[in-house]
Order: structure tokens, then C-alpha cells, then sequence
């Protein structure tokens, strides 16, 4: 799959799976350690407990700041589901390192395999304590956002018919409402996007704290295409597109609007776009 739905990413969802792991977990170590030779893990033994608890801490305090990581890096990169399953299992090695650090403190209990031997063990076992709920994650949040796709679809589709777009920022707080028709470009800068309209019969403008990415899915349903690495522009507000290789850009139907430049990465994209109007 090329794309993976935003739900995903979502920091209640995030943090659900490090719930769900930990719980995982705990019943997988009890049903495990009996048939380890590597195995520490204990709540009985006085000497041990403390150990575990610590070791749990950490585990859940990396994934909690893991999650917010993968959050915040899938706000400006898009994850395909190989990039996803690198991370995780990035997620998996450094977990790993940490029990084999726990389990070669002095004074812990001794074991007389090699540290590299330990540490593909562990690599090993919390790979399998991880495939599991990760897996049944994936598949539940892949569920869960494509059904929100589809009711974001419908939910556009009605927005069309009234031709009124909600602009939201990085808080997911409605920061602007407009027609869509009323658009004719927007313009990203770093972590703001600018976004220029028409108002009685003036352009305006309106900078908002929020990516491009996001506010190219939300208006793509809207005629609002990506002519540039900078530039979304409103396909219905295109009077002239400039095909010449060496000179690209096109003019919007207001006058006082400067040519904006289409780039050859989405050349093609617009002249797909263009000619859609004409059928």
C-alpha cells in the first residue's frame, strides 16, 4: 500500500498500541520465561523484582517517546508500510540492547551465554512479543482509517454541494472558513501555508500554522492540486497554463494574481487535471 491513512499516526491510537503492547507482554514473559534460559523476569524473587519493574518502566516510557517521534515524522514525510515496518523494528533492536544491558548488570542473575548470544535472543523474543499486537494494530487501524476516509469522502462530497471548506491548523482547530470556490492558490512556507482568496471582490490572504501535506488531502477533493514543491492551485480558477518545457506556469482568472509556476515533477499532473475540465 502506497499510502497509509493519517489514522494511524494518531497519537491516541499510538499511544493505545504501547497500552496493548505492554499488556501483550506481560502475559507473553509469564508464559515464556519458564522455557528460557535467558529469561529473568520475575516478580516473586525479591532481588529480581525491582529489576523488572525498571526495566518495564523504561520499555514503555521509550515507546511512548517513539510514538510521539513516528507522530511528529509522519506530519512532514509520508510512511509507506516498508518505511512503518523499518521503524519498527528499530523500535524492536533498541528494545532488545536495553534487556541485554539488564541482563549483564553485575550482581543480576548469571547467565553463561555471550552478550551477542543474549542479545539475538532477546532481538528474537521481543520481536515476537511485538509481531503480534503490532500486526493486530496495523490491521485494526488500517480498519479504522479507511472508514474514515470514506466518511471524510462523503463528508467532502457534501461540502462540495455547499462549497464550503473548513481550513484547519496543526491542532486540528478550524482556523478558517471559505468557499471553495473563492479559493485561487495556496502557498506553503516551512510549517505555514498561505492561502490566498477572494472576498468582495479583493484577494486576500491568510497565513495558517499547518502543513502542506494535510492541506493537500483535505482539498483535493476540491479541484486544489499541487502545481509545485510550493504552490496548490485551484484548477477552476485557470484561465492559461504555459506548457513549454523551459517556461512553465499558468495564469488564474483574476489579472492581479502573478503567473504561478507549474514544476515538471507535476507537469503532467496538471495537464491530467486541465483535461478533465474539458470532458
Amino acid at each position: 500500500m502506497k499510502h497509509i491513512p493519517q489514522y494511524l499516526f494518531s497519537k491516541r491510537f499510538l499511544y493505545m498500541t504501547v497500552l496493548y503492547i505492554t499488556i501483550f507482554s506481560v502475559i507473553f514473559m509469564n508464559i515464556y520465561t519458564p522455557f528460557s534460559t535467558t529469561a529473568w523476569f520475575n516478580l516473586q524473587d525479591e532481588s529480581l523484582t525491582m529489576a523488572t519493574i525498571m526495566f518495564y518502566i523504561l520499555a514503555v516510557l521509550f515507546l511512548l517517546f517513539s510514538k510521539s517521534v513516528l507522530h511528529d515524522i509522519s506530519r512532514k514525510v509520508s510512511f509507506s508500510t516498508f518505511g512503518l515496518l523499518l521503524y519498527y523494528l528499530t523500535e524492536t533492536a533498541i528494545l532488545a540492547l536495553l534487556y541485554t544491558l539488564f541482563t549483564t548488570i553485575p550482581n543480576q542473575t548469571v547467565f553463561s551465554n555471550s552478550i551477542t548470544e543474549i542479545y539475538f535472543k532477546s532481538l528474537a523474543c521481543i520481536g515476537m512479543i511485538l509481531i503480534i499486537p503490532y500486526t493486530i494494530c496495523y490491521l485494526y487501524g488500517l480498519s479504522k482509517g479507511l472508514s474514515e476516509q470514506l466518511n471524510h469522502t462523503g463528508s467532502n462530497n457534501s461540502e462540495n454541494n455547499s462549497h464550503l471548506i473548513n481550513i484547519r491548523d496543526h491542532k486540528d482547530k478550524i482556523k478558517l472558513s471559505l468557499l471553495s470556490d473563492d479559493i485561487f492558490y495556496i502557498v506553503s512556507e516551512d510549517n505555514y501555508i498561505k492561502i490566498f482568496y477572494e472576498q468582495n471582490n479583493e484577494i486576500h490572504s491568510s497565513m495558517i500554522r499547518t502543513s502542506s501535506k494535510s492541506i493537500e488531502e483535505a482539498l483535493s477533493a476540491h479541484n486544489i492540486i499541487r502545481c509545485h514543491r510550493s504552490y496548490m492551485v485551484n484548477t477552476n480558477k485557470i484561465q492559461f497554463f504555459n506548457n513549454d518545457r523551459n517556461n512553465l506556469y499558468v495564469l488564474l482568472t483574476n489579472r492581479k494574481i502573478n503567473p504561478i509556476p507549474v514544476s515538471r515533477t507535476y507537469r503532467e499532473l496538471m495537464e491530467t487535471e486541465l483535461s478533465k475540465r474539458q470532458r
